[in-house]
């Protein structure tokens, strides 16, 4: 039995599999349990908290709704920074090809903290 698909890094390492496997032919019994796990994956229901709101080439924005017991801006702001700002890789090389926070902005609407999270690819 195949381990479960839990990122979208490991659905595309599955479909490359995939397509490997099927053009040379082989692993017909790996493909079928492969292609299961990714349609396990890909229609697990969607979390609420987060929607992109704008997707391009390198960028993303995402809206997080952050947790209900957050009452002021420097609660909300300490909450991102500990659970969701993503550190800029440091390399010495051009790319590295890793996601991290590029801008975030902090709402109160509705009695609850929004975030629009920014996030670049180090590309």
């Amino acid at each position: 039995m195949m381990m479960p698909i839990r990122s979208y890094e490991e659905a595309t390492t599955a479909y490359f599999l995939i397509r490997m496997c099927e053009k040379a032919g082989v692993c017909k019994d790996h493909v079928i349990e492969l292609k299961r796990a990714v349609r396990v994956f890909m229609n697990k229901e969607k979390s609420k908290d987060r929607t992109i709101v704008r997707d391009m080439e390198d960028y993303v924005i995402v809206k997080i709704l952050l947790p209900d017991y957050l009452e002021t801006y420097e609660e909300a702001e300490k909450y991102f920074m500990e659970h969701e700002f993503m550190r800029e890789p440091c390399s010495p090389y051009d790319c590295t090809g890793k996601w991290f926070t590029r801008s975030y902005e902090l709402f109160f609407v509705n009695g609850r903290w929004i975030c629009y999270h920014g996030i670049a690819c180090d590309c």
